[in-house]
């Protein structure tokens, strides 16, 4: 396919769009308040996209990696009672239209990764101008979110839902960003961080102050994971460039020194999470969900866990699911699930290391181990989009970047 100037900026301007509304399906107060309505802006830019694409050929995976995972639940239901019907079609039609755009935009050769970035920067600055009014004091309109049962500050912020790293005296509250739960928006901060370290082929002035803020930004989020992800990632990438021994030893007593110096403060915080419900959830997220994934190793739960509810609630009197993303992935899917997964998320990180370096596979890999422990994002969009990127191949998208950028130089 010959790129035009045209089809650049066009399709720039649609993967955007498009991208925002991944972002807005994985999690946010606006999706969780209006999921109908962001499922619906989903379906309906993937269709369009399609159409204006003109002839545009989708991939064989387009269309065989839903159908597996739909007919995978439909198989599922004859064996789980836990199978939700109407789950099941929403999440392979999201799936289905998540792998259309992504196929789609292909010939844009733009790069996703780095739109992806410039979105979550735009909801960060966003959220940022939210989070220091609602220090000041300024009285913003909030909408009520049933679900969640909170006063969301323009879906852009929660306003002392949580008092920060409860129990050290620290009572900033949370950063919430245009998140469900500040855990889940430390994930896309953190993504921030490896784009910048580990995507960026050059960086500059600009991109250190970037990071810096981000930095801000995490700490604000008061989610020790997302702590610690951050550590190792910059740990990571200036270890990396180290060059003499001498200097590795430095910045491996730095870090020591640091980590003492706030350890403390952990070391409260986690004193006190241990002692409340969330501490009690994240350990049943384990040791109960290993017990149930043992037990339903081949055909899983279903989409609802009933096994995992009812397991939950013979020991602990409440009835919830697991919150651990990556043991849901085989609480709710068995074996098959596990293979899904594995398969969609190994091509995408071939095609990291295939364009940007074995480093870059790693922290990336880190990261959404890291992310799918600490938050059930088994069914964002967002890992569906990178699993796409993986079986629709990243690296042709790549390769053709030069194109457009060359159409650029010539306007």
């Amino acid at each position: 396919m010959q790129l035009e100037p045209e089809n650049c900026v066009k399709n720039k301007m649609f993967l955007y769009l498009f991208l925002t509304l991944v972002v807005l399906a994985s999690g946010s107060q606006l999706s969780t308040d209006r999921s109908l309505l962001i499922s619906a802006l989903l379906v309906a830019s993937s269709g369009i996209i399609f159409i204006m694409s003109g002839k545009t050929t989708l991939s064989i995976y387009t269309i065989l990696v839903p159908g597996i995972f739909f007919s995978f639940l439909m198989v599922q239901s004859r064996f789980v009672e836990g199978t939700n019907f109407d789950v099941a079609i929403k999440l392979t039609v999201l799936m289905l239209c998540v792998f259309i755009g992504i196929n789609v935009i292909k010939s844009s050769a733009i790069d996703y990764l780095s739109v992806l970035a410039n979105i979550i920067k735009f909801f960060m600055y966003l959220s940022f101008v939210v989070y220091v009014l609602i220090l000041l004091g300024v009285n913003l309109p909030q909408v009520y979110i049933s679900e969640l049962d909170y006063y969301s500050t323009l879906y852009l912020g929660v306003e002392n839902i949580a008092d920060g790293l409860a129990g050290s005296g620290i009572t900033l509250p949370r950063s919430f960003g245009i998140f469900c739960e500040p855990g889940l928006y430390q994930i896309f901060l953190n993504y921030l961080i490896i784009f910048i370290l580990f995507i960026k082929k050059k960086r500059s002035k600009k991109d250190l102050l970037q990071l810096i803020f981000i930095v801000i930004n995490i700490v604000l989020t008061f989610s020790i994971i997302g702590y610690v992800v951050a550590v190792c990632l910059i740990f990571l990438f200036i270890f990396l460039r180290q060059n003499k021994l001498m200097s590795k030893i430095l910045l491996i007593m730095l870090y020591i020194i640091v980590i003492a110096f706030v350890f403390p403060i952990i070391s409260d915080f986690l004193r006190f999470k241990m002692t409340t419900g969330s501490f009690e959830t994240r350990t049943a997220d384990i040791t109960l969900g290993l017990d149930v994934l043992f037990d339903n190793f081949w055909f899983g739960t279903g989409l609802d866990q009933i096994a995992y509810r009812k397991a939950y609630e013979d020991v602990y009197q409440r009835f919830r699911g697991n919150t651990n993303g990556l043991l849901s992935i085989g609480i709710i899917y068995g074996v098959f699930g596990i293979i899904f997964y594995y398969v969609g998320i190994k091509k995408f990180l071939k095609e990291i290391k295939a364009i940007y370096g074995v480093v870059a596979a790693i922290a990336m890999l880190g990261w959404l181990i890291a992310s799918l422990i600490n938050e059930p994002i088994q069914n964002s969009c967002l890992l569906y989009a990178f699993m796409a990127l993986g079986w629709i191949k990243l690296k042709e998208v790549k390769n053709r970047k030069a194109v457009c950028q060359q159409i650029s130089k010539q306007k």
